[in-house]
């Protein structure tokens, strides 16, 4: 996308970010680099002897700080105070916590740049602020500012309420107002919410697995993150805004009011408008393995449509790259939705395109006769019918079909389709009706 008419870009900027929490620096560095893919990132310990990032001598350079770790108003004071004090200080953009937010205009009278909530952080308005420090007011930066992104609101909340233990836990999303929730699982929380300005419709997914202070887990989160966004709006769910409330990532999507497959799927579907929609998920596949990466939990609750009958995808709490398993990091188990998982990866094996291939394979039984190929009592029988039992045969009436699911349902990925385009050119050899 083009920077507006008028506008220039800057040059890559240099960006401190101070917090006691690794997770949490890795965190903060993806908020920004996804509007800044270039910029330097000074990773700063504040606990350390010298505070200072490698090669950053600190507060004498640098384009602007992000400065977390701030729970009291002593330590916040203290921390302005040090910093200001040093020659050539670069802006501050200050992250406090709740019980601070109150002291925004006494903190930014003290020098602060601005000062956001820690716990209710809005990566949209963490890259505003960066972008005000960083540049010239005559300047227009955020050349991949996203157009159809809602207008950022003044800081409203209304809360959102996860269950922990059944518990009732309250966390705000910045300018989203909570309206119901549309899902809850062990993984994420996915909730209907309104704009608080413009009153889009958005969903917005909280991450209760994974919390921001779990380096490892938050390091393999941003990294999947920054391959998915040259695929957000196509084949993968588009993104407004992201960031972190509580200690928990947070994703504000595109609402997708057409419903996914498996309400597609509860009415009768004739074969040519089965096939057709198997068509267009190979596509959305095939878009998304071009970035090496294994959705790994494809099943038709994962399968949405756009207006334009087009195919997204969503889903991406276990998602991995090529060549990876699919487990839990803590427990070692693995980890997926058994009726739609390939054997590789019900025994833990590493997966790749093959394995997403299994799992359409899966579906595709499933568009043509109304059930999955294997279904059991328990996932071990599921799983244990995925590695040995045979790919049942297809109604006489489908039997066309059959060559293509034996392949897509082998038990060995060396013995299935390698890349979804193989599947649509074997499928294109086929007598299909026309959808109706």
């Amino acid at each position: 996308m083009q920077p507006p008419e008028g506008s220039s870009i800057i040059a890559p900027p240099i960006v401190a970010i101070v917090d006691g929490s690794v997770g949490f620096r890795l965190a903060i560095a993806a908020l920004v680099t996804e509007y800044f893919p270039d910029a330097r990132i000074e990773d700063i310990d504040p606990y350390s002897q010298t505070m200072c990032g490698a090669g950053f001598t600190f507060g004498t350079r640098g384009d602007a700080v992000i400065l977390g770790g701030v729970g009291t108003e002593s330590e916040a004071f203290d921390a302005l105070t040090r910093l200001r004090s040093r020659d050539n200080c670069p802006p501050i953009i200050m992250l406090v916590a709740d019980n601070l937010a109150s002291q925004r205009p006494t903190l930014l009278a003290a020098g602060a740049f601005d000062v956001l909530r820690k716990d209710a952080l809005s990566g949209q308005r963490l890259r505003a602020a960066l972008t005000r420090a960083i540049a010239p007011a005559q300047r227009v930066v955020d050349p991949t500012h996203h157009q159809s992104a809602p207008t950022t609101a003044p800081a409203i909340y209304d809360k959102f309420f996860l269950m922990d233990d059944n518990a009732p836990i309250a966390v705000d999303i910045d300018s989203y107002r909570c309206l119901s929730k549309l899902a809850s699982g062990q993984l994420a929380h996915v909730f209907l919410a309104e704009h608080a300005v413009n009153q889009t419709r958005v969903a917005v997914k909280i991450l209760t697995s994974l919390a921001v202070h779990n380096t490892r887990e938050m390091s393999t989160f941003c990294n999947l993150a920054r391959r998915l966004r040259p695929h957000r709006g196509t084949s993968v769910v588009r993104e407004f805004d992201s960031g972190i409330t509580a200690t928990f990532p947070y994703t504000v999507m595109e609402y997708l009011s057409n419903g996914d497959l498996r309400q597609r799927m509860r009415k009768p579907i004739d074969v040519g408008t089965a096939i057709e929609i198997f068509g267009r998920l190979l596509h959305a596949l095939g878009e998304l393995h071009q970035s090496r990466i294994c959705h790994a939990d494809l099943k038709p609750e994962s399968v949405f449509f756009r207006d334009d009958a087009s195919i997204v995808l969503i889903d991406f709490n276990i998602s991995t790259m090529f060549g990876s398993t699919v487990r839990c990091s803590e427990t070692g188990d693995v980890l997926g939705t058994p009726i739609y998982m390939s054997p590789e990866q019900g025994a833990g094996q590493p997966v790749d395109a093959r394995s997403d291939l299994y799992a359409v394979g899966v579906i595709l039984h499933e568009l043509l006769t109304g059930a999955p190929p294997f279904v059991g009592d328990t996932a071990a029988q599921i799983i244990f019918r995925h590695l040995h039992d045979e790919v049942p045969l297809l109604p006489m009436r489908l039997r066309q079909f059959q060559p293509i699911l034996d392949k897509l349902l082998a038990k060995s990925p060396t013995e299935r389709f390698a890349t979804p385009n193989d599947v649509m050119r074997a499928l294109a050899r086929i007598a299909v009706p026309n959808a109706d």
